[in-house]
């Protein structure tokens, strides 16, 4: 029994967390817009910023071909 109410707890708390959300709410992206446009600072880096998020939406992925810890045991201190 305790273990059912411990789990609707938990399962609980997972649907009322909101961590997860980073996000601007709508006074915000003014204020954000505002400081933008009158803070030359502001505006040197937030152009750094989308310039930096452009370029690591547009770079070709490189993954690894090998994976360095393939074949080697859990215990061994080379992993």
């Amino acid at each position: 029994m305790k273990r059912i109410l411990l789990f609707c707890i938990c399962c609980l708390l997972f649907t009322v967390t909101k961590a997860q959300v980073v996000s601007l709410n709508a006074a915000e992206m003014k204020k954000l817009q505002r400081i933008i446009k009158t803070n030359v600072d502001a505006k040197k880096h937030w152009e750094s910023l989308l310039k930096d998020a452009d370029e690591a939406l547009l770079a070709t992925p490189n993954p690894a071909d090998t994976l360095l810890t393939e074949g080697i045991l859990q215990g061994d201190p080379l992993r």
